[in-house]
């Protein structure tokens, strides 16, 4: 219970990285703070889940928590963080003044967000690595579903549990008729009803439904007016990725900025040989 306390006050208050340089620091050094968005659609459902995720398999007990939001419209759902969008917020404001140290969000927190396209049947990816924007397209994943008579219920709703693969990781989920709605976290679908719960059989990534709620007004479904996205495929942004988790610090090093990074409860100048546990939800 502790471990639990520690991670998700980590990445809900975020650490504390200090940047040290010459030039006058400003948004534009990172563009991906940006406030203009442009509207896709309107949601007309919103789903609150609690994520569990643990990185570091050599740790079983240590994870970290986020809390994901998914989106449903007539024409497209989104899938974003809603811990990393109140850091950003924070960062933003603190950008916006121009203020030479600020908080940064967690290493560990999920910076992908998830559009699933539902007249084309097709899935936009957009992800944050090196504080640069990376998106690929690819059709939504088809999971060969069994559907088992187990039942229980998840925040207020009667589930059915269903069994699948899903690149090199096997599922459980539960789905309610109550809500006869195709979609679910993260890019999991197929079902005849909303994934209101799914984790895979290690429990390395676990999804749990914490509120349904209906939207009256609908709220607007956006993305954010991107400056530059790169476009690329899946494959290279998990190569890429890979990368980020074995070097996080490859850009600040670059630039010339220093980094102070609390490890082991010490304050830590410049860490060398910092790497991220490589644990992806996609195995392959």
């Amino acid at each position: 219970m502790e471990n639990n306390k520690t991670t998700s006050k980590f990445n809900i208050l975020f650490l504390i990285i200090v940047f040290i340089f010459n030039s006058s620091f400003s948004q534009d050094a990172y563009p991906i703070y940006i406030e203009n968005h442009n509207i896709l659609d309107s949601a007309y459902l919103e789903i609150k889940y609690e994520v569990r995720i643990i990185r570091d398999t050599s740790k079983i007990t240590s994870s970290y928590e986020d809390v994901q939001v998914l989106q449903i419209g007539k024409n497209i759902s989104k899938v974003f963080s809603y811990t990393n969008y109140q850091s950003d917020s924070i960062i933003l404001a603190y950008l916006k003044q121009n203020k030479p140290t600020y908080p940064s969000k967690s290493l560990f927190s999920t910076t992908y967000e998830v559009y699933k396209k539902y007249i084309t049947n097709t899935i936009d990816f957009i992800d944050i690595i090196y504080y640069e924007a990376i998106s690929y397209e690819e059709n939504i994943p088809k999971i060969n579903w069994q559907i088992h008579n187990d039942k229980k219920m998840i925040a207020g709703y009667s589930c059915q549990k269903a069994t699948g693969t899903f690149r090199g990781r096997q599922y459980e989920a539960w789905f309610t008729f109550d809500i006869p709605i195709s979609d679910g976290p993260y890019k999991f679908t197929g079902l005849p009803g909303l994934i209101l719960e799914i984790y895979d059989t290690q429990k390395h990534y676990t999804y749990k439904c914490i509120g349904v709620k209906p939207l009256n007004p609908m709220k607007p479904i956006t993305i954010r007016d991107w400056k530059t996205i790169t476009k690329i495929n899946r494959e290279k942004h998990n190569a890429l990725y890979k990368r980020f988790c074995d070097n996080p610090y490859a850009l600040e090093y670059s630039k010339g900025l220093t980094i102070v990074r609390e490890i082991d409860g010490k304050p830590v100048v410049n860490p060398q040989n910092f790497t991220i546990p490589y644990n992806p939800i996609e195995l392959e």
